[in-house]
C-alpha cells in the first residue's frame, strides 16, 4: 500500500510544470480518479497473495498456488518433525521461503512431492544455520540436508585411498582412532602435523591452489618440509576426508540415536563434537566411527559377476581361436 502515496506523488510533481496552463480544478479531478484506480489495483493485489502456513514453515504464495503449495508444505514440516524431532518446534522461527507470486502461472505437472522436498531442505539448511559455532564450524558450514548416497561414500571411500594423510590406510582398516584424526573429532592445534607425515608436504604444496613467490622455492623446487609448511599454514589445511565424511558421521549419528537424537546433539553447546555425537547416538564414538568406516568400505564398487551366457561367449570364443590355431598347424 506504500506505493500509491509515491506514484500519486511522483504523478503530481510531474504535472506542476503545467499547472498554470491547465484548469487547477481539472487537474485534481483527473488526479483523485487515477488514485482510486491505483487503489483498486492495490488491493486487487493484495487479494493474490498468500501465505502457508504448517507447522514452523511459512511459504510466502499466491491464492492461486495454495491448493498445491499448503499440502507440500505439510508434508514437508512432518519431514522435518521426522528428522529433527519435536522439540525443533520450540527454537528460534525459520525464514519465511518465497515460492511463486501473484502473476506466476501454474504448472500443468507441478510435482508436489518434489516441492515438498525443496521446502524441507530449505528449513533443514535455516535449523542447522541457527546451530552454535562449533559445531557448523566442524562442519564448515555443509551440512546433512538430505541423506548421503552411495555415490558420496565412495567419493569418501576415494578420499581415504588418494589423500596422503598418515591415518586414512589405518580408518579405512577400521581403526576407530584413525578414524577420529581424519574426521577432525581430535581437539589438536596443529592439524598438518597430525594429519600428514613432513615428506608428503611438497606435494600438498603443489596441490594447493595458492599464490607463489621467489622464496617459495625452497618448498616446490628444493622440496624442504619447514619451507612447505610455512606455505600450507597460510591458508586452511586440505582434510584427508571431504566433508561428506563429516555429514554422513553425523547422519549415522542421527540415525542410531532414533527420536530426539538432534535434541541430544545440539543441546550442550560446550560440549566438544565427540560427545555430543555420543549423546546423538546413543553409543560409543568409537563404535560410531566403526559403523562408519565399515559402511565406507562396503561403498567400494564390485565387479559385476560374469553371466552364464558372458560365460558361453567366452568358451565359444576360446573354441574357435584354438580350433584356427590347430589348423593352422596342420597347414604348416
Amino acid at each position: 500500500m506504500s506505493r500509491i502515496p509515491a506514484i500519486v506523488a511522483c504523478a503530481l510533481l510531474a504535472s506542476v510544470a503545467s499547472l498554470e496552463a491547465q484548469d487547477s480544478a481539472a487537474i485534481l479531478a483527473r488526479m483523485e480518479v487515477r488514485l482510486d484506480s491505483l487503489r483498486r489495483l492495490a488491493v486487487a493485489g493484495d487479494s493474490t497473495t498468500d501465505t502457508v502456513v504448517a507447522g514452523g514453515i511459512r511459504i510466502a504464495t499466491s491464492a492461486a498456488l495454495r491448493p498445491v503449495v499448503a499440502p507440500a508444505a505439510a508434508e514437508a514440516w512432518r519431514g522435518v518433525l521426522s528428522r529433527f524431532g519435536p522439540d525443533i518446534a520450540g527454537q528460534r522461527a525459520l525464514p519465511v521461503q518465497q515460492f511463486g507470486g501473484s502473476q506466476t502461472v501454474i504448472p500443468r505437472h507441478l510435482d508436489g512431492q518434489e516441492l515438498a522436498t525443496a521446502f524441507e531442505a530449505a528449513a533443514a539448511r535455516a535449523i542447522w544455520e541457527q546451530q552454535d559455532t562449533l559445531l557448523v564450524r566442524w562442519l564448515q558450514h555443509s551440512f546433512p540436508i538430505a541423506p548421503l548416497s552411495s555415490q558420496t561414500r565412495e567419493d569418501v571411500l576415494e578420499d581415504l585411498v588418494r589423500m596422503p594423510a598418515a591415518a586414512n590406510s589405518a580408518c579405512l582398516a577400521g581403526s576407530p582412532g584413525a578414524c577420529a584424526s581424519v574426521l577432525g573429532l581430535n581437539p589438536r592445534m596443529d592439524l598438518l602435523a597430525e594429519w600428514y607425515p613432513p615428506a608428503t608436504w611438497p606435494r600438498l604444496a603443489q596441490l594447493a591452489d595458492r599464490s607463489r613467490s621467489p622464496g617459495d622455492d625452497r618448498c616446490y623446487g628444493q622440496k624442504e618440509p619447514d619451507a612447505c609448511r610455512s606455505i600450507l599454514l597460510t591458508g586452511p589445511i586440505p582434510p584427508p576426508v571431504r566433508i561428506a565424511g563429516r555429514q554422513y558421521l553425523v547422519q549415522l549419528a542421527l540415525e542410531a540415536g532414533g527420536p530426539g537424537a538432534f535434541g541430544r546433539l545440539t543441546a550442550d553447546s560446550a560440549a566438544s563434537i565427540r560427545h555430543r555425537l555420543e549423546a546423538a547416538a546413543g553409543i560409543t564414538v568409537d563404535s560410531l566411527l566403526g559403523a562408519w568406516a565399515q559402511a565406507v568400505r562396503a561403498s567400494r564398487p564390485e565387479r559385476p559377476a560374469p553371466t552364464a551366457w558372458m560365460t558361453l561367449l567366452v568358451l565359444g570364443w576360446c573354441a574357435v581361436v584354438l580350433a584356427m590355431s590347430m589348423a593352422e598347424g596342420r597347414w604348416r
